[in-house]
């Protein structure tokens, strides 16, 4: 009888013990518990979701140690569930140790939540910022390229390929656009949300200005190399198609002068020639305009251009040049030429008829002296 009061007195004891720290520690795991609730998404927020999960990372520091104290009471539980049966009374440990393991399996499991759903919101905060890193540092490229400083081209050509390798970086500038648009909204809308969480925003709002800022830049500066480009590769084409119009209505011109046939002396035939030449004059003159045009044109072209079409650009107005002034030189030649050849004419003309009517009159005096004659001769 003693022994089995001696026995109950030493579970009694024990017993006490155990509640007392398994009270303790199911109230330090309702005090972790608490600090695992739900997370609000906070969108983008990543400084303060590293803040978030340093906290996080000091909670749970102590769960290796409190694994110790769980294996405890479930040991001090077990040996009083023996000691207990052991004097066929009743025990209630099973289901305080029921409890303990609900709880810390609990407390475990929301650990493990909010770690994985600090990770996912880091994570997507991270990629997030480097995505629009990424963009801002291909905007950056894009922009050394539209800026690189280079001579337009002067020839059809050259300009074509310049238009042409341009537009691959526009194209693809272009085909970034939804990307861009894709991070403002996304940012924006992270914004919105850290306000009505009531989260500082400061720092993605200046991220957001500045990818706003540079793609509206890039894409201004993208679209006046565009224009510029293709203002070139106009003037350009518009200068050859008229310098080569010019040199072939040139050819025609020169064979036209080279088929002249000589100055005439027959009166009738020489003012042909001269109304004739008057044509030619004409679009000899026409064509003056024309030729201080492409002039102008080709200086312009010469200024802007990359040097090695500067020199074909020279070459060819000097080329043209020469040929417009010996065509004008031989228009010059031929009008010369035909108004002496008309003042020969029209001198033998007048010697001519100056001639003939001296000849009539003359010849009318004699008839009229041979009439008199043969009155004077008849027998009165």
């Amino acid at each position: 009888m003693v022994e089995r009061q001696k026995s109950f007195a030493f579970v009694l004891l024990h017993l006490g013990e155990f509640l007392h720290g398994l009270s303790v520690f199911l109230f330090w795991i309702e005090g972790r518990v608490d600090t695992f609730d739900p997370l609000a998404r906070v969108l983008g927020a990543v400084q303060l979701l590293v803040v978030e999960f340093a906290n996080f990372q000091v909670v749970v520091h102590d769960f290796p140690a409190a694994i110790g104290s769980v294996d405890a009471l479930v040991d001090a539980g077990c040996e009083l569930i023996l000691c207990i049966d052991a004097l066929h009374a009743g025990s209630p440990i099973s289901g305080f140790l029921w409890t303990l393991d609900r709880a810390w399996s609990n407390l475990l499991q929301k650990a493990s939540d909010r770690q994985h759903e600090l990770e996912e919101y880091l994570k997507e905060a991270q990629r997030y910022f480097a995505d629009v890193q990424d963009m801002l540092g291909y905007l950056g490229d894009v922009d050394a390229v539209i800026g690189a400083s280079k001579p337009v081209g002067g020839l059809p050509e050259t300009s074509s390929e310049q238009l042409q390798r341009f537009m691959e970086v526009f194209n693809e500038l272009e085909q970034t656009r939804p990307k861009v648009e894709t991070l403002l909204s996304q940012g924006r809308e992270y914004v919105q949300k850290q306000n009505e969480l009531k989260v500082p925003s400061n720092n993605l709002q200046h991220v957001l200005r500045t990818l706003k800022q540079r793609w509206d830049a890039i894409l201004a500066r993208a679209s006046d190399k565009k224009i510029k480009l293709e203002i070139a590769l106009k003037e350009a084409t518009e200068f050859h198609d008229a310098l080569q119009q010019f040199n072939e209505w040139l050819t025609k011109t020169e064979k036209t002068i080279q088929n002249l046939g000589p100055v005439s002396r027959v009166l009738e035939t020489i003012q042909r020639q001269m109304e004739e030449h008057k044509e030619l004059q004409k679009d000899v003159s026409n064509h003056r305009e024309t030729m201080l045009l492409l002039d102008k044109k080709g200086t312009h072209l010469k200024y802007f251009s990359q040097k090695q079409d500067v020199i074909l650009i020279k070459n060819l107005l000097v080329s043209v040049q020469h040929r417009w002034e010996r065509v004008v030189a031989k228009t010059s030649e031929r009008t010369r030429a035909l108004d002496h050849g008309y003042k020969e004419a029209q001198e033998f003309y007048d010697a001519w008829f100056s001639l003939v009517q001296y000849l009539r009159e003359a010849d009318e005096a004699i008839n009229v002296l041979t009439a008199d004659l043969a009155t004077a001769k008849k027998p009165t």
